[in-house]
């Protein structure tokens, strides 16, 4: 009779073991298998930088200055300022006048973008009305062109705000210039070209005179940095 209890009591505690092993197996493999369905997207956005432009529009100064406004004892004596040639050379007045040649235009900068340019700059000094001489007679005394320059942007020979003479302009040709903007900028280069008439000089070959200073940019390229 002991040896019966022995054994059912043996057997019912096998039975138990293998109950509880199955259930947790089955545990086991059911809770690895709702880690698995429960995963989680992870989603990667990278950001985007900024864009910067030159623009220019026809750049060209013209000087027309009427012979009676030459007279040396004129009272018209003193110093005429350019206006932009739209297609017809008006007459120049001592009214002051400057104009934008160009502008740079940075947009959409990532923070902390710096912007590394290069470009050329073209002047070329040509007589309007075909006279043979005009554009020979011009000296830096004559008068000036002017252009201002701002922070960050230099032309090769140009001090930004100061002069450059007409002998000089007659052969300043092409020059490289360079621009380093900061962010999302909008910056202009502006230009003011005078015609002086001298009291005590001589100016009988500009009589009648008009002639153009044309200034184009070209070759505006970029790189750029973040820091």
């Amino acid at each position: 009779m002991d040896k019966k209890n022995t054994m059912l009591l043996t057997v019912v505690a096998i039975a138990t073991l293998l109950v509880a092993v199955v259930g947790a197996t089955f545990a086991y493999y059911s809770v690895t298998s709702s880690t698995l369905t429960n995963s989680t997207a992870i989603n990667t956005q990278t950001g985007t930088t900024g864009t910067i432009a030159m623009s220019s529009s026809a750049n060209t100064l013209c000087i027309n200055m009427p012979v009676n406004n030459m007279a040396n004892a004129s009272s018209a004596y003193g110093t005429y300022y350019a206006a932009t040639n739209g297609g017809t050379c008006a007459v120049s007045t001592k009214t002051e006048a400057t104009h934008n040649i160009a502008n740079i235009t940075s947009t959409n900068s990532a923070q902390g973008q710096t912007y590394n340019c290069t470009f050329n700059t073209t002047i070329t000094m040509a007589d309007n009305n075909g006279e043979t001489g005009t554009y020979a007679a011009l000296g830096d005394d004559d008068g000036e062109l002017i252009l201002t320059l701002p922070s960050g942007v230099t032309i090769t020979d140009v001090t930004s705000g100061t002069g450059i003479g007409f002998a000089t302009l007659k052969n300043f040709g092409t020059k490289a210039g360079t621009a380093t903007i900061s962010g999302d900028a909008n910056v202009n280069i502006t230009a003011q070209m005078t015609f002086k008439n001298l009291q005590t000089t001589d100016q009988n070959d500009l009589k009648g005179a008009n002639f153009n200073v044309s200034i184009s940019f070209a070759d505006f390229t970029c790189t750029s940095s973040i820091s």
